[in-house]
């Protein structure tokens, strides 16, 4: 909007490159899935649903910097913590 306000003109290329960036965009796919986190062990399923959650919330916050190798380890942690409290 400060281009708006500043009087910029509309054929600028950098008006039109931000008007597709929506366009251009692709939503990033979350690269873990329940069948991953089963695989780290006996987990029932609302603990693997739990999992699921709370990784792909770090990883939205995260701006989806994390590979699925980092979100794999991370549900390995959570994982070991859930057996251990179910014990």
């Amino acid at each position: 909007m400060a281009w708006a306000d500043a009087g910029a003109s509309p054929e600028d290329p950098r008006w039109r490159q931000a008007l597709t960036l929506a366009d251009r965009w692709q939503v990033p796919e979350f690269p873990v899935r329940g069948p991953d986190i089963m695989a780290l062990g006996d987990l029932k399923g609302p603990v693997i649903g739990d999992i699921l959650r709370e990784l792909e919330q770090g990883w939205i916050e995260g701006g989806f910097a994390e590979d699925r190798e980092q979100l794999l380890a991370k549900a390995a942690k959570l994982a070991g913590k859930a057996g251990r409290s179910a014990d």
